[in-house]
């Protein structure tokens, strides 16, 4: 039995194609985090499992939704992914004893799948595209835990193998909806620097942080190559670095910024 787990917040509009590439699977949850459109009357119309999550950190998002699982195998999928038909065939075929090849024990504990990525409405395989791999598919008992509020990551038991087949990934659909969601995780990168002796920032240094982080998504990693959607991206990805440092340089105010601005504000009293 496979448990698809498809972490949702928002997203209606890209939820349907998600589940309906997902409709072989044994059981589908939707962990949903306080949305405010129809996405879990979207999920129920698919027959889904829903579960709340009232958290904040993406690996407890994906811990506690795994614990709602029953498969013996679970797939993770976000909602701006789709599960190729290649890749649903060849998943089956993988777990499918009667029709394989493989044994039991020839099973590796997790399987990385590679990502077809999709920015700016154009497929890209450069500036980062290129090398896209996601750990996503698990036998239960071999899955440990997720790791870190952002850039989360699996800890599991075996060894780790390949699928040949990929995931299509729709993401970067437009420019304000992805800015909001990368203010979440770049506050929580932000944080965690605070929370070490990290040097104090200054406008020099956020100037190198921007120039450096565009630099190497145009040229090095070829970002120039994808016309006018590479030139976006890259400046895309140049912001997400300046707003952590940005907010890192407010989390060194001493005192805080709110705090200067009530000083200000009693003194014009």
């Amino acid at each position: 039995m496979i448990t698809a787990i498809v972490l949702a917040h928002n997203e209606e509009k890209m939820l349907p194609n998600c589940l309906k590439s997902l409709d072989w699977v044994d059981e589908i949850l939707v962990s949903d985090k306080g949305s405010r459109d129809k996405t879990v009357e979207v999920a129920q119309d698919y027959r889904a499992k829903i579960h709340h999550f009232a958290g904040i950190h993406f690996d407890d998002w994906r811990n506690q939704a795994f614990k709602e699982a029953n498969g013996d195998w679970v797939l993770y999928i976000d909602p701006d992914e789709r599960v190729t038909k290649e890749l649903n065939l060849e998943i089956q075929n993988l777990l499918d004893e009667k029709e394989t090849s493989f044994v039991k024990e020839d099973l590796k504990s997790a399987y990385k799948i590679r990502r077809i990525n999709y920015w700016w409405g154009k497929k890209f395989d450069s500036c980062g595209a290129e090398n896209d791999w996601v750990t996503r598919l698990f036998q239960r008992s071999k899955l440990k835990n997720w790791r870190g509020i952002i850039h989360e990551s699996p800890e599991f038991e075996g060894e780790l193998g390949e699928l040949g087949s990929n995931i299509v990934h729709l993401t970067h659909r437009e420019l304000i909806s992805g800015l909001k969601k990368s203010y979440q995780w770049t506050r929580f990168e932000a944080e965690l620097f605070a929370g070490t002796d990290h040097p104090k920032i200054t406008w020099p240094r956020l100037f190198k942080i921007f120039s450096q982080a565009f630099w190497q998504k145009f040229i090095k990693q070829g970002g120039i190559k994808q016309g006018t959607e590479g030139f976006i991206e890259s400046m895309v990805q140049a912001w997400n670095r300046f707003m952590v440092y940005e907010q890192l340089w407010e989390l060194q105010q001493k005192p805080s910024l709110k705090e200067k601005y009530l000083e200000i504000d009693n003194i014009n009293k």
